[in-house]
């Protein structure tokens, strides 16, 4: 995956991205360098390095009475995700409680795309809860490669129990082999 796609998944904008990799790149230099290596317009860069800096991702000494800016270690992105999750832990019983309040109970759910389908799985690993496939094709190791390695890996940790009735195709018979190898799944 590149890079700065990966911190704009992290939660840097894609011109904070660009800028903060461009950082790391140089090392401490001034706006001007930030511009040419970016391409972002000088008008622009100054409201971008703030945003970093309030991030705790950029930092600025005066060199001559000019700022010179230098990226902070990447390991404050870690920070920047505790606190996002310190956050989430806070609210979360009020968002649940309006949650539990307002909703019925529900026959059926319909989820669209790879979001959709990590919301299955992490709503199977919440509620530790057996369950069963119908008419898998496999493609999910396809489409979610990393994600659903680990999912496994959590599903065992807490013995939760799977059922596949999988497609009969050499395709599946094929994915589903090493599937097999786990004692908390059985494929048919």
């Amino acid at each position: 995956m590149e890079v700065k796609k990966s911190l704009e998944i992290l939660g840097l904008s894609e011109r904070e991205s660009r800028v903060y990799y461009s950082l790391l790149k140089i090392g401490q230099t001034t706006s001007t360098a930030v511009v040419k290596e970016t391409g972002i317009s000088s008008s622009k860069i100054y409201d971008i390095l703030e945003r970093l800096e309030q991030k705790g991702l950029v930092s600025y000494i005066l060199i001559k009475g000019k700022k010179n800016f230098l990226p902070s270690s990447p390991r404050k992105l870690f920070n920047l995700i505790k606190e996002k999750e310190e956050l989430i832990e806070e609210i979360l019983p009020f968002l649940q409680t309006l949650y539990e309040d307002k909703s019925e109970e529900i026959q059926a759910e319909i989820y669209k795309g790879k979001e959709g389908m990590k919301s299955i799985f992490e709503d199977i690993l919440v509620t530790k809860k057996d369950w069963i496939n119908l008419g898998s094709s496999g493609k999910s190791e396809d489409v979610l490669p990393y994600y659903m390695d680990n999912f496994y890996k959590k599903m065992q940790k807490n013995n939760i129990k799977l059922c596949v009735l999988a497609v009969n195709t050499n395709l599946t018979r094929e994915k589903f082999r090493k599937l097999k190898e786990n004692k908390n799944i059985s494929i048919f």
